[in-house]
């Protein structure tokens, strides 16, 4: 009756979890966004389960679409996509494989939505398909954001195609990388490719004086850039024109040139129209009358003024009024201010008045205003009328218009020096920062700052939600981080989730720095750490910052991004969401573990491993076998445990020669103890690390070690952890099926920490599943321990599998353990990991206690 009792206990406490599981598995449903869906596969694709993210998803309830009682989800789904939608689910019932795709349905208020699908068929004991279960999620806003860019990208390069300047990049040697539609138009080509083709050798077939292509490159060698860099060139045709090149020169981070790129405009006329005004100057000095002989022709090219000696306008043509939207009545008489942008600083015109002042040309790019408010940029010359004093009576401008040239270079130079998501500075544009900031410190004496920033967990947002969701936070934390800094200080995003702070003009005292610093970089902790709105998600984020501090040129900009990010994972090593400064002994510690990874290297190669063995024992203290341990004997630290070297070979790729000669190793124990009757049916467990697992030759190496030293199969046991299922498990069984088919066991180690998926653990060929010792730690006192050990016990024999438990170290334990259900035991309580001296000495104890009792 006792025993009886017992068992109905048992039995509802199990359906008790399973009701609260199922409980939960349906809460967890319910809030998805997207919609979880079983239907048949038939005709209209009839649904008979779908969750209740369908309302939020289609407009309808999930009741009006479950054996289409309203409208069956194939008339849902967007007609134009019918066909796409049915040859995937087609492709995929032929292949036996999961599918995925994106298409539209019409939403019940009429609307027309993107969804993502993702499913898979199911089969019935026939291996025929009966129906298809998946996950559909509304995806518009993504649609959205990628209509969004494929918008920019076709503006920059509207700017590049439909520019009426010329647009060119050129190799150093004097190749044309890439050109528009309208520098080919200029040299009289159909295309940029008929140019590029033809012109393959820029100095001796562009210029008609082939020295200049070297003053250019002079120029470029010295200044880094041209401007107004004029030069006369042939036309496809022979003919010539001139032009004017602004241009820049850009390099690698060594330095190493990689191209040339600027624009160029045809100067042909306004060279005319120069050259017309000169030698109208000359003719008649005396007269402002002699200038209207070449009125004509530049009120056809250029934008033409007069103002007088106080700078009030006298006269424009028709292109002035054109550009800047105000009528000649609205000008005549009016200060030439009433163009002023406001861009440039004030000792610019103070400038250009001294040198016309005194009766010289000035010559300049200027940004006005016109009268609608928008901007635009001339090319601008002005010229002093004289009087027979010799003293300025008016002045003539002569501009052209330069705003599409301008508006290339800004595009281009946003591209070069700015990150395209954040619109913060680049890696490129921080280095030069970086190195302003080094140089500014040793002027002034005081220190600056690198703080450089990982978001904690960001991979797993991207993996749940989409890249769409991360860029959002990417964004909105750039925002944050820039309201956390000075106007001069600089935020600047480097790539993925890492971000760094530039701090400049901190205390001459390193404490005082440190101390801004710190100030800083708890101010980013705290609001990086409030929740953030992604979309429709609210998402908890946390921050790893590393501190580096400077105050000389001795560093240099590698240097600190690297000392800076060793802070940074010595902060995340401290339990992430904290902030920790650079310190030389991490370095040291660096140094370490380089020197520890060349001594593993060499333990390899010098047979420095060696096997210890734990016992695994039944209920009865009998020995089943024991599960191979590796220990590093090292010449002059002794004997090491795997928890200091596995780390760092799962790190380096060692772990793929040292878990071979673990195999190799327990299947020569293996094969030693086949001869002897006292061990010859021990079954030896050997641990497989997830990457020597995955390897495509691991079947073979198993089968080569196994035949090689002639074991029975059957007494060799892998143990696989739970972290080894994230990925490829369809490859995964058929790896486990191929070992199987010999005879080989499977054991899967710590249980219940990891992730186990139970659609996939009911197809592994395993025979054994291993409860963690972190459960078996408390199960005496702890209720929740113990309800979770039996939950496993439970599952496994309802999967004909066998239990083991490992870390029991006390008879409380093992008591427990044997009462719900566990036969089979791994522990100090029956011995620690030893030698195989030691083994077999343990060996013959256990059998010799276990025949006696």
């Amino acid at each position: 009756m006792i025993h009886l009792s017992k068992k109905v206990r048992t039995i509802e406490s199990i359906t008790a979890l399973q009701h609260d599981h199922t409980l939960m598995l349906d809460s967890l449903m319910d809030s998805l966004q997207g919609m979880l869906y079983c239907n048949l596969y038939d005709h209209h694709w009839t649904m008979v389960f779908a969750s209740k993210g369908c309302e939020r998803l289609t407009g309808y309830m999930a009741e009006d679409i479950m054996f289409n009682q309203t409208i069956s989800y194939e008339e849902i789904i967007h007609e134009d996509d019918r066909k796409l939608v049915r040859k995937a689910i087609a492709d995929s019932v032929s292949s036996g494989l999961s599918f995925e795709l994106e298409y539209r349905i019409r939403h019940a208020d009429g609307s027309v939505v993107w969804v993502i699908e993702r499913g898979n068929p199911i089969y019935d004991a026939k291996d025929e398909v009966i129906a298809l279960e998946g996950y559909i999620q509304n995806i518009n806003k993504r649609k959205h954001f990628e209509h969004s860019l494929r918008e920019a990208e076709n503006r920059y390069r509207s700017i590049f195609e439909n520019s009426i300047e010329g647009i060119f990049q050129t190799s150093a040697s004097g190749d044309y990388l890439i050109v528009n539609s309208a520098l080919a138009e200029m040299y009289g080509y159909n295309s940029p490719d008929d140019l590029m083709h033809d012109l393959n050798n820029i100095q001796q077939q562009l210029y008609v004086s082939p020295m200049r292509r070297d003053e250019f490159i002079q120029a470029m060698a010295i200044h880094g850039r041209v401007s107004n860099f004029e030069s006369q060139v042939y036309k496809k045709d022979g003919s010539t024109i001139w032009i004017s090149e602004n241009a820049r020169m850009v390099c690698d981070n060594h330095g190493k040139i990689l191209y040339y790129e600027g624009t160029v405009q045809d100067i042909t006329d306004l060279r005319t129209a120069q050259e017309s005004l000169r030698l109208s100057e000359e003719i008649a000095q005396q007269s402002l009358e002699a200038l209207k002989h070449q009125k004509f022709a530049l009120d056809k090219h250029a934008i033409v003024s007069v103002t007088n000696v106080d700078g009030r306008i006298t006269y424009a043509n028709e292109k002035f009024c054109e550009v800047t939207g105000y009528s000649l009545e609205e000008l005549i008489g009016k200060d030439n201010a009433i163009v002023n942008s406001g861009y440039h600083p004030e000792g610019f015109f103070k400038g250009m008045y001294s040198v016309v002042a005194s009766g010289n040309s000035w010559h300049a790019e200027v940004c006005n205003r016109a009268k609608d408010g928008h901007l635009y940029w001339v090319d601008a010359t002005i010229a002093p009328y004289l009087g027979d004093d010799g003293k300025p009576e008016s002045y003539i401008t002569i501009s052209t218009d330069i705003s599409q040239r301008k508006a290339a270079e800004e595009t281009s130079h946003h591209l070069a020096f700015y990150d395209q998501l954040t619109h913060l500075p680049n890696r490129r544009l921080l280095l030069d920062r970086i190195t302003q900031a080094l140089a500014a410190s040793v002027r002034s004496g005081r220190h600056g700052a690198l703080l450089f920033l990982d978001l904690d967990h960001f991979k797993v947002l991207n993996d749940t939600l989409g890249h769409d969701v991360g860029d959002l936070l990417l964004l909105q934390v750039a925002k944050r981080l820039e309201s956390c800094v000075r106007e001069g200080d600089t935020v600047a995003h480097i790539g993925g989730d890492e971000f760094v702070v530039l701090l400049e003009s901190l205390s001459t005292s390193p404490v005082e720095a440190a101390t801004q610093t710190e100030v800083v970089g708890e101010k980013i902790l705290s609001l990086l750490n409030k929740p953030f709105q992604l979309d429709i998600h609210e998402y908890q984020s946390s921050p790893s910052i590393g501190v580096v501090i400077f105050s000389d040129q001795q560093h240099t900009q590698d240097n600190l991004l690297k000392q800076a990010d060793i802070a940074m994972y010595q902060a995340k090593s401290a339990g992430r969401n904290t902030l920790r400064f650079f310190d030389p002994m991490m370095q040291e510690a660096i140094n370490a573990r380089v020197k520890n990874e060349r001594e593993l290297r060499k333990a390899l190669e010098l047979q420095q491993f060696e096997l210890h063995y734990q016992i695994q024992v039944d209920n009865i203290g009998r020995p089943l076998g024991a599960e191979a341990l590796i220990r590093w004997r090292h010449p002059e630290r002794g004997m090491i445990p795997p928890v200091q070297f596995i780390p760092l070979a799962e790190e380096t790729g060692l772990i793929l020669p040292m878990g071979q000669w673990v195999l190799n190793a327990a299947c020569a124990q293996l094969k030693l103890w086949q001869k002897d009757s006292l061990t010859s049916d021990l079954v030896l467990a050997v641990n497989v690390s997830a990457k020597q697992f995955h390897q495509p030759n691991f079947v073979d190496e198993v089968k080569e070690a196994v035949a090689r030293y002639g074991i029975n199969p059957r007494r060799l046991k892998l143990e696989l952890t739970e972290s080894l299922l994230v990925d490829n498990v369809k490859n995964i069984i058929a790896t486990m099926t191929s070992l199987g088919a010999l005879g080989i066991k499977f054991s899967l180690d710590d249980f219940g920490t990891g992730y186990s998926s139970l659609q996939y653990l009911k197809k592994l060929p395993l025979s054994q599943l291993k409860i963690d010792q972190s459960f078996v730690r408390d199960i005496v006192t702890d209720s929740s321990d113990r309800a979770i050990v039996l939950t496993i016990i439970t599952m496994a024999h309802s999967l004909e599998l066998d239990v083991i438990a490992e870390g029991v170290e006390t008879e409380g334990q093992r008591q427990v353990l044997l009462n719900e259900g566990c036969k089979h035991f791994q522990g100090y309580l029956f011995g620690k990991p030893v030698s195989i001296m030691d083994f077999d000495l343990l060996l013959k104890k256990s059998t010799t206690s276990s025949a006696l009792s």
